[in-house]
């Protein structure tokens, strides 16, 4: 008998990205079963794509509490994983009447699971996931994490570039400036003379990715350098994103779901990682490098907004200087 099994999915691109591990694993520990990903609109693409997947069920905003729950009870699940560790996201399954349900015990949500596992927040969020199996301590490779495109979308990024009038030349490199968290970001102006280090003939196309909320920093950069640069900030999806990223041959960017991404999508990458924990969320391997500095006192941090002084905010992104991080590309990307 098939096993009907619902995942209710992270609710950020990052996190979402370093779920899929773990749906790959679970494929393995239930062969042939169906494997439904309760997740919100924007990550749907990321899961529908993922081979293992048979089904994806979305969790609208818009949508009332019993309206889930219902959603949920139709499917008529055996078994569900709760990924996110908030109680509401446990409460939508316990309401629905799944008879297994496996999470970790947080936000005391307890009684809401058949299975409570204890919950170490010194794993990285990619070995947390596979805790839910008993699997943290894997072995992780890049190829066990899933990019939603493939190799061949070079026509899709020159077709979508050449409607806005630019041509996709390669080496292309894509900078993304921003983040969900503003104590997070890097400086445009900064961003701008990493740009302007590389010329025309090094990487003749650059161009800047992020979601519509980076406008406004995207704006800051392109005033500030003195290159042709493209920008598509709040211009693409999710498919459309990994196809860039794809077709691209480096990446500098902040600590952001879109370094996720990349990860996934194999491609060399800088991460200005600033006031974040790299040990537990970001990227890592021999395509990444992170720059951060660990001798201010308050980092790491979960903080999104500094909260140091006026005169010393965010005295951990300030520390990453420019040449350092055109330093650090050259040696990666092996452009010098």
């Amino acid at each position: 008998m098939t096993k009907k099994i619902l995942v209710r999915a992270p609710n950020w691109l990052g996190d979402c990205v370093m779920s899929t591990p773990f749906l790959r694993a679970l494929d393995g520990r239930y062969p042939g079963s169906e494997i439904t990903v309760l997740c919100r609109p924007e990550q749907h693409d990321l899961f529908k794509t993922h081979p293992c997947v048979k089904n994806t069920l979305l969790l609208e905003k818009t949508a009332g509490l019993f309206d889930t729950v219902r959603s949920v009870r139709s499917g008529l699940y055996d078994r569900a994983y709760v990924l996110p560790p908030s109680f509401s996201s446990a409460f939508h399954l316990w309401a629905a009447g799944i008879p297994e349900r496996v999470g970790y015990s947080t936000d005391m949500r307890g009684l809401l699971l058949t299975e409570s596992l204890p919950y170490d927040e010194r794993l990285h969020y990619v070995r947390r996931y596979l805790g839910l199996l008993g699997l943290q301590g894997s072995d992780i490779r890049q190829d066990s994490l899933h990019c939603p495109v493939g190799n061949d979308g070079l026509e899709t990024v020159r077709d979508f570039l050449g409607k806005k009038g630019f041509v996709f030349s390669t080496p292309a490199l894509i900078v993304s400036p921003g983040s969900n968290a503003p104590a997070r970001r890097w400086y445009p102006d900064r961003y701008a003379k990493v740009i302007d280090s590389f010329s025309a003939k090094e990487w003749p196309t650059v161009l800047l990715l992020g979601a519509p909320g980076d406008k406004p920093i995207a704006d800051a950069i392109l005033r500030a350098t003195r290159r042709p640069v493209i920008d598509l900030c709040g211009q693409t999806s999710i498919l459309l994103a990994a196809h860039l990223l794809k077709q691209s041959q480096g990446l500098i960017t902040n600590d952001s779901g879109l370094s996720h991404l990349a990860w996934a999508a194999g491609i060399p990458m800088v991460i200005l990682v600033g006031a974040g924990n790299p040990r537990l969320t970001s990227p890592f391997g021999d395509q990444v490098r992170l720059l951060h500095h660990t001798e201010i006192p308050c980092v790491p941090c979960i903080r999104n907004v500094c909260d140091r002084p006026p005169e010393d905010e965010k005295a951990c992104m300030d520390r990453i200087r420019t040449d350092e991080v055109i330093e650090t590309a050259r040696q990666l990307f092996g452009r010098k």
